[in-house]
C-alpha cells in the first residue's frame, strides 16, 4: 500500500469512527473535527497523483462509505466529538464526494454519474432551499417517447443539477445540448446554463448546471440542440425539453 493509499484509508476510517483516540493521534487526527477531515480529503482530491489501478481494499471501503444515505452517520464519531447528527451527515456527503474525486481515474464506467449524484445529495442537504422543475420533452428527434427530466436548482447557492432520461446520445462533433435559464429579472436573453453531452441514452444522466451569469428570478429552464461548443444566443430552432418554475413553491426548505 502506498503512502497516499494509506492516508486515504486513515481519513476514511476516521470519518467512519473506526479509529481509537490513540490511533487518531498517531495519524495526526487527534484534534480534527469532521470538517477538518473533509478538508484533508479535498487536499487528496486536488493532488491524486498518477495511479495504474484501484486497490481492491480501498475500492470496497470507498464504495461502502459513498453509498451511505443522508440518514446514516457514524455513531462512534458523533459520540466522541459530541456534535449534532446533521453536521456528521454533511461531513459524510462532502467526504464521499471528495474521495470519489480523488480516485476519478480509477472509478469504473458510470462513475461520473455516481459522483454527480453524491454532489446533488450534498446540495439538497445543505442549501437553504431547493426548487425542483419537471422538464417536458418535445417532438425533437433527440427526445424519446418515455423522456423524463428534472432540474434541481438552488437559488441561494446559484447552482443545480439536471436529471435526464430518454435524451439521445449525441456526437459532440456534430451537435451538443445546451441548457438555458429564463430569468424573470432579465428583460431579454435567457442565461446560458452550460453545454453538455449525453453519453448513453439508456439510464439516467445527471448533469451539473453551469450558469454563466447570476440568476435573479428563475422562471423556466429549456434544453436546446446546438452546434458544437454551443452558442451565445440561441435561435431555439431545436428545443428538446422545457419546464416552467412554479412561483413561490420551493419543494424543500433546509
Amino acid at each position: 500500500m502506498s503512502k497516499q493509499d494509506d492516508k486515504l484509508e486513515q481519513e476514511l476510517r476516521a470519518l467512519n469512527g473506526d479509529l481509537s483516540d490513540r490511533q487518531r493521534a498517531k495519524a495526526g487526527l487527534d484534534d480534527a473535527s469532521p470538517l477538518a477531515e473533509v478538508a484533508a480529503a479535498y487536499d487528496l482530491a486536488r493532488n491524486p497523483g498518477p495511479y495504474d489501478e484501484m486497490p481492491e481494499h480501498l475500492a470496497r471501503r470507498i464504495q461502502m462509505a459513498a453509498a451511505l444515505n443522508s440518514g446514516q452517520a457514524a455513531p462512534a464519531a458523533r459520540k466522541r466529538r459530541d456534535e449534532p447528527s446533521l453536521a456528521a451527515n454533511l461531513a459524510w456527503f462532502a467526504a464521499a464526494a471528495a474521495i470519489i474525486a480523488a480516485i476519478a481515474g480509477w472509478w469504473p464506467r458510470g462513475g461520473e454519474d455516481f459522483t454527480q449524484q453524491v454532489a446533488l445529495d450534498q446540495l439538497e442537504a445543505t442549501a437553504e432551499s431547493v426548487t425542483r422543475v419537471a422538464l417536458d420533452g418535445t417532438d425533437d428527434a433527440t427526445v424519446a417517447e418515455d423522456f423524463s427530466g428534472e432540474v434541481i436548482w438552488s437559488q441561494s447557492e446559484q447552482r443545480g443539477y439536471m436529471k435526464l432520461r430518454g435524451l439521445a446520445a449525441n456526437n459532440p462533433e456534430r451537435h451538443q445540448y445546451q441548457l438555458w435559464i429564463f430569468d424573470g429579472g432579465r428583460s431579454q436573453y435567457p442565461v446560458d446554463g452550460g453545454v453538455f453531452d449525453v453519453i448513453a441514452e439508456d439510464g439516467e444522466s445527471i448533469v451539473p448546471v453551469d450558469a454563466k451569469l447570476a440568476v435573479r428570478q428563475p422562471a423556466a429552464f429549456a434544453i436546446t440542440v446546438e452546434q458544437p461548443g454551443g452558442v451565445v444566443v440561441s435561435e431555439q430552432n431545436r428545443v428538446a425539453a422545457i419546464g416552467k418554475v412554479a412561483r413561490g413553491k420551493p419543494d424543500k426548505d433546509a
